[in-house]
């Protein structure tokens, strides 16, 4: 286990400092990459699991700036999800491009026009006016995925997408969600 707390340490010792060299010193777009294969003396590495995926030996390279949410799941919990394999923990590592497949996906279940805007315009809606229950989501483009991602598919009640080129009096366009509050 020990190992494992080391390698989560410097796990989020290279974002940070990827993070803060991006954000003062060095303005370029090289990408930095994060090597998630932790050497090991023994056989007690923790399981891997990104986007859903179980990585059993050789984890791919991960870009730190995709990483929108990382879960370390011990003990007890790690059991009672993934079995006997999360006996030495589970790293579970959720990607910016995994979350926001999985809300087009729930969102054009209740939207034709949002679907087809999405068809025609490379699945970008990253610059739209979100709106829940009647509320804008504001923060972070990741925490507005994040809140996004939370929404329930069983809770929807219905999507509306307002385009704001078939609406000039639109600055953006709009996806309005409404679901049951829980």
């Amino acid at each position: 286990m020990r190992n494992l707390y080391c390698f989560i340490a410097l796990l989020f010792l290279s974002y940070s400092a990827v993070a803060q060299s991006a954000d003062t010193a060095r303005k370029d777009t090289s990408k930095h990459m994060i090597f998630l294969d932790a050497p090991s003396k023994n056989t007690s590495k923790p399981l891997y699991v990104i986007d859903g995926v179980i990585f059993k030996d050789h984890v791919k390279e991960i870009d730190p700036l995709d990483i929108v949410k990382i879960d370390v799941l011990k003990g007890p919990q790690a059991k009672s999800i993934y079995g006997s394999r999360g006996a030495n923990g589970v790293i579970v590592i959720t990607t910016r491009q995994f979350v926001i497949n999985k809300c087009h996906k729930k969102f054009v279940a209740f939207s034709k026009s949002y679907s087809d805007y999405l068809r025609t315009h490379e699945n970008k809606d990253g610059d739209f006016n979100y709106i829940l229950n009647g509320f804008p989501l504001a923060g972070t483009p990741d925490e507005i995925i994040e809140k996004l991602h939370e929404v329930s598919s069983e809770d929807i009640i219905s999507v509306t997408f307002l385009d704001k080129n078939k609406n000039p009096e639109l600055v953006k366009s709009a996806l309005i969600i409404t679901a049951i509050k829980q």
